[in-house]
């Protein structure tokens, strides 16, 4: 997918209404043409990924009628010549497997496949939250899961074929994977939604909809963006990590005190907690999270492992590594640069800021535009040493190798 098919993802809506109408509030059918996503895992990419891959359970596994199939059925662990095994796919059983009604499922596609991880890349930073994918195969008209809810929200993305789903509101409001009472009640009410996803077809689903896909006889592929976003429970978590830097804080509990040392001490604790209640807490938390959160994997060789960066072509791609949207600021001294990300906060001479600019504005670009947009300012060999210097902190990527 282009970068256009990605600002259009949602289309009728726009990325804004979808964020104020949609995301987190109800479920969406977009409806889109049938090669919308043919190019997000085709038919030999999937080959590929199963035959040049190690993957073992349970990133890779079978589900038939809501049970897992047990991984020994499909999946050979090979001896290893200096210990430990190697795990094999057994693609004879494999095929039976599916022939028989069972779903394939494989965990993190997105680490598997470019096409998928650009797209959970664009996802991640829009919704500012980590982003996974398991694409699911198969075929016959064999459900691989009984009706259940997830604890993250999912934007489902129908490659090919078709699948019927029946969607449902919750029974329990925002539930969690560590939640204070168990979320089994299923609905008693009719579907809010009941129809067939085709190729093309978008669906997103908040944290907490019950749901259930069955194939229609058809061979189906379908990708599940999983986006687990943030509650009131991890503020308060974060607050609590946030409190071990006062003393008062980190201070032994009052055990065996008389009730009026042990009120003494909790309205100390109580006034560190409300000290930091104010209307910026949201903004400091989002920030320290957008600030701490890790790029993916992009592996530079030859040019990352050089002691001096030796461009081969001012025709080298340029990918900026930064996980979240993040905005350059200056040092106590305005003196420096700063720039807080990927989990460490880097100063720079303020000269860097036209280079460092462009390419958060950028993301992706040419060694060449760098040169360009530094002509007059920074000569060639300071903004070549300045590009080797983000790539060693792991701010940028030559993902190319050429």
């Amino acid at each position: 997918m282009e970068k256009n098919d990605l600002v259009t993802l949602f289309e009728p809506y726009s990325t804004s209404d979808f964020l104020a109408e949609v995301y987190g509030r109800t479920f969406a059918h977009i409806p889109g043409l049938t090669d919308r996503f043919a190019d997000l895992l085709p038919w030999n990419a999937l080959n590929a990924i199963l035959s040049q891959h190690r993957l073992d359970y349970p990133r890779v596994r079978l589900s038939k009628d809501g049970r897992n199939i047990p991984a020994e059925t499909f999946i050979r662990n090979t001896p290893a010549r200096r210990g430990g095994t190697i795990p094999r796919i057994v693609v004879p059983s494999l095929f039976k497997q599916l022939r028989g009604g069972a779903t394939l499922i494989v965990d993190a596609i997105d680490e598997a496949y470019a096409p998928v991880g650009k797209v959970a890349e664009f996802l991640e930073k829009l919704l500012r939250e980590y982003v996974q994918v398991n694409a699911y195969i198969g075929w016959g008209e064999t459900k691989g899961f009984d009706l259940h809810w997830d604890d993250h929200d999912v934007i489902v993305f129908q490659i090919t074929g078709r699948k019927a789903w029946q969607i449902y509101k919750p029974t329990r409001l925002y539930p969690m994977y560590r939640d204070i009472e168990p979320n089994l009640d299923a609905p008693k009410d009719e579907p809010v939604w009941n129809g067939t996803l085709c190729a093309g077809d978008l669906l997103y689903i908040p944290r907490g909809w019950w749901h259930v896909a069955t194939p229609l006889n058809d061979a189906t592929v379908h990708l599940t963006f999983g986006i687990v976003k943030r509650s009131g429970v991890d503020l308060i978590s974060w607050m609590a990590d946030q409190l071990r830097s006062r003393p008062v804080c980190r201070m032994d509990l009052p055990r065996f005190a008389d009730p009026t040392v042990q009120s003494a001490h909790l309205e100390l604790i109580k006034n560190e907690f409300v000290s930091m209640w104010d209307g910026d807490l949201l903004h400091r938390y989002f920030r320290g999270l957008d600030e701490a959160a890790q790029p993916r994997t992009y592996a530079s060789f030859p040019f990352a492992v050089q002691r001096e960066f030796k461009p081969n072509s001012d025709d080298l791609t340029v990918r900026l590594t930064i996980a979240r949207p993040i905005s350059l600021g200056k040092d106590d001294t305005n003196s420096f640069l700063k720039l807080s990300a990927n989990g460490k906060i880097l100063t720079f001479k303020k000269p860097a800021d036209i280079i460092l600019q462009y390419l958060l504005k950028h993301e992706v670009c040419l060694l060449r535009d760098l040169y360009r947009v530094a002509e007059g300012i920074l000569p060639r060999e300071v903004v070549r040493t300045f590009v080797g210097e983000l790539l060693a902190e792991g701010l940028i990527a030559i993902p190319s190798g050429e």
